[in-house]
């Protein structure tokens, strides 16, 4: 997903099918939802595994296609026991509860190449240093899952050895936020 291809979100018929009690939520139901599960597709049966391995109901209050993935809204609170079962299905969750508050100060932790900027820093200094086209060719690998994000890192950094420390100070002046995040 980036700003150019948003994923679309809307409702899924095969969603409503598979999971009846969908229908029948109320607004106010759907605010007792505390968590998402998530996957391309999920089926009942891997509910029901959920609801098995932890011995919690596994209530059903929403539910949406989003992109590529199925996205269920569960009643309650997710614990550490259904994140161990959930990830051995194969899917995802996130917990409504943990999400960021944006209208208050905070940190926030992520990659900021192509997220927070709109460049790729490593490829920046490479350019500067003289040694561009080696590490994008390193990078254009690791894009085609030839190399890990660990030796891909490891190669385009060594391709930056004895490079001048100032060339970090002028990509850092030239740095192009993300619109969202100039603002």
């Amino acid at each position: 997903m980036d700003k150019a291809n948003p994923l679309a979100i809307h409702r899924s018929p095969q969603l409503y099918r598979r999971f009846p009690t969908m229908t029948t939520s109320a607004f106010s139901r759907r605010r007792q939802g505390g968590w998402i599960v998530f996957g391309e597709v999920i089926d009942p049966r891997q509910l029901d595994d959920i609801r098995f391995f932890t011995g919690d109901d596994v209530e059903v209050v929403d539910g949406w296609r989003v992109g590529p993935y199925e996205v269920l809204l569960i009643r309650g609170e997710l614990t550490d026991e259904h994140r161990t079962v959930i990830e051995a299905l194969a899917l995802d969750c996130a917990d409504l509860q943990a999400l960021p508050d944006l209208s208050r100060p905070g940190l926030a932790v992520f990659d900021m190449d192509s997220t927070a900027i709109e460049i790729e820093c490593i490829d920046e200094i490479a350019a500067l240093a003289g040694v561009g086209e080696a590490v994008s060719a390193v990078t254009e690998r690791a894009m085609l899952g030839e190399l890990d994000f660990e030796a891909s890192l490891r190669q385009r950094v060594a391709a930056l050895k004895g490079a001048d420390a100032a060339i970090l100070e002028t990509v850092k002046a030239q740095l192009p936020l993300m619109p969202e995040m100039a603002s």
